[in-house]
């Protein structure tokens, strides 16, 4: 293994101007040389991060290359993208053996300037130079390939997917965290196209998965006049993004603020038990380590355990967060939410009614707990002074879903609507 700096000069980056001072390329030479009687993988990574760059992975082969599927691959010539839209139709082609940059060969990047990359994929940024020199293709191809491959994108992804195809309809599922739903995003992911919002952490989704839910988002679009987002994005974060016009369907399920708090205990010490029997410690377990500053897990998730960490969860808004059903709808106090509610004409239900309007607007009349937890910990064994503490930390949301508890039982329906909560609330 070597680490090498990646501060050689080239002048096709230099003439460019959009990569700084052009000095980033590099060269390596073996030491002692590589037996040439047999093959080489070489790999190549980005030393801080460890992730590969593109064309990262090199076979040094003896001999004549016997054909493959990236050969046959690229002997068919895609035209340059030229919006969102007809990029992720070529997204739509990406196979994991195959690789991102090998399908990015396929494309005719000739006369491409780098800003018409730049609006496929982010918008408009206004215009670059166009590539000097032979290395142009080269050039645009490996732009494009960092734009893909940028943190930026990931972290954006759900907008980008929702701008790409302005003429389906919208159903947008504000998930609030331990409020049920996950039952719910695999029904919608049954019937429309579905973007997730876990897309959007690297910690949860790979490159490489990313990719491949990307290719089968698009190939699913033609079948279906809407698409669908779910998963725990803020309602804010829609309206912020302009993401949310007239005849979209936004819609959420709310439950009772005390319940929420409850059950964040007991998925926390359930993803706890499973993280200790499986060896493996996924990033929510490490984030909850991190903040309760434990180094290990035991071996199984006492009772002991359970009571000693409850006191001290219970306190962090890392995992108990206050307020937490105002806050997944866009912050603010409850009159605020229901007015934002009522903007955007979110349809709300309760965990109470969660059945009942399943099965009046989605026709699903099947019970689904999905991602259930272990009861570890129940209300009845919180003391009085962890009660008071958390009344306190929710006294927003009580009075939130009070009110919509209290509206949906008078309207004698499974849901209510943002615009009839604030027209009851306001009587």
């Amino acid at each position: 293994m070597a680490c090498i700096p990646c501060d050689e000069l080239r002048d096709d980056l230099a003439e460019l101007g959009i990569y700084g001072n052009g000095r980033h390329g590099f060269s390596y030479k073996f030491t002692p040389p590589l037996d040439e009687t047999r093959n080489w993988g070489v790999a190549i990574r980005f030393a801080d991060s460890g992730q590969p760059l593109a064309r990262g992975d090199v076979l040094l082969q003896q001999g004549p290359r016997p054909p493959s599927t990236v050969v046959r691959a690229t002997s068919l010539v895609l035209p340059a993208p030229t919006d969102p839209a007809s990029l992720l139709r070529i997204l739509a082609l990406y196979e994991q053996d195959v690789g991102l940059y090998e399908l990015l060969c396929r494309i005719d990047f000739r006369g491409v300037r780098p800003s018409d990359l730049e609006h496929c994929v982010f918008g408009d940024r206004g215009a670059s130079p166009v590539p000097p020199g032979e290395r142009r293709e080269q050039i645009a191809r490996d732009h494009l390939n960092g734009l893909l491959c940028s943190a930026e994108l990931q972290e954006n992804v759900v907008a980008f997917l929702l701008r790409a195809f302005p003429e389906k309809r919208r159903l947008v599922f504000i998930h609030i965290p331990k409020c049920a739903g996950t039952g719910l995003s695999s029904h919608l992911a049954a019937r429309f196209p579905l973007i997730a919002a876990q897309w959007q952490a690297a910690s949860w989704t790979t490159r490489e998965q990313l990719f491949l839910n990307l290719a089968r988002f698009v190939r699913e679009t033609p079948f279906s006049d809407s698409i669908a987002a779910a998963g725990h994005l803020r309602l804010s974060h829609y309206a912020e993004e302009n993401l949310l016009r007239p005849d979209d369907q936004v819609f959420t399920v709310v439950r009772d603020p005390l319940e929420i708090a409850v059950s964040a205990l007991n998925y926390m010490f359930t993803r706890m038990q499973a993280g200790a029997r499986d060896g493996e410690i996924p990033p929510d377990v490490k984030d909850w380590m991190a903040v309760l500053d434990l180094r290990d897990l035991p071996p199984e998730v006492t009772p002991d355990f359970v009571a000693e960490i409850t006191r001290r969860a219970l306190h962090m808004p890392e995992i108990v967060s206050p307020n937490s059903l105002c806050y997944w709808l866009g912050g603010g106090s409850a009159e605020q939410v229901i007015e934002r509610l009522a903007q955007y004409r979110v349809e709300i239900t309760t965990t109470v009614k969660y059945e009942d309007w399943l099965a009046a607007k989605w026709g699903v009349t099947t019970s689904t707990r999905a991602n259930a937890s272990t009861n570890y910990v129940s209300s009845s064994q919180l003391s009085e002074d962890d009660m008071v503490f958390l009344r306190s930390q929710s006294s927003d949301d009580r009075r939130l879903y009070d009110l919509i508890a209290a509206a949906i039982e008078d309207s004698g329906k499974a849901s209510i609507f943002g615009g009839d909560l604030l027209r009851q609330t306001r009587l």
